[in-house]
């Protein structure tokens, strides 16, 4: 009884996320979304003129919802990556709650320092990956 309660809290949470995306205009810059939320602009990007690790992140989810992969991906790689598993998290918590049955991974089997790395390369590829389209959009504007 515990453990569908603990799925359907856990569902409750992804959900609201996901519904919470999905209620937000993705602002078309792929950044500054958040704003809609009350949050003020990212200081690092007004400081600096690039975005800052979590640039996007907001707009990739409200993309994501909507099924425009591309774009999201476009927005922030790792924000995509988040909202995809967000959406798993629902879908799991959600199948759990009904079946009372839930999918268990072998975590003993990862290494977790190594887990740490690579998903710690990810979120710098996927920043990398943003300061590149930002600066890349810039140009085009310059010379067009």
């Amino acid at each position: 009884m515990f453990g569908r309660l603990y799925a359907a809290g856990t569902a409750a949470a992804a959900i609201a996320i996901l519904v919470t995306a999905f209620r937000l205009q993705p602002d078309p810059r792929e950044l500054g979304t958040h704003r809609q939320l009350g949050l003020p602009p990212c200081g690092f990007y007004v400081m600096t003129g690039l975005p800052c690790p979590t640039c996007g992140m907001t707009t990739a989810f409200a993309l994501a919802v909507r099924g425009r992969v591309v774009h999201a991906i476009q927005a922030q790689a790792a924000g995509f990556v988040l909202a995809l598993a967000t959406m798993v998290v629902a879908g799991l918590g959600l199948f759990t709650m009904v079946t009372g049955r839930r999918v268990a991974l072998n975590w003993y089997r990862l290494n977790p320092v190594r887990l740490i790395w690579l998903m710690s390369f990810g979120f710098l590829l996927a920043w990398g990956l943003k300061i590149g389209l930002e600066l890349m959009n810039r140009g085009g504007k310059a010379g067009g």
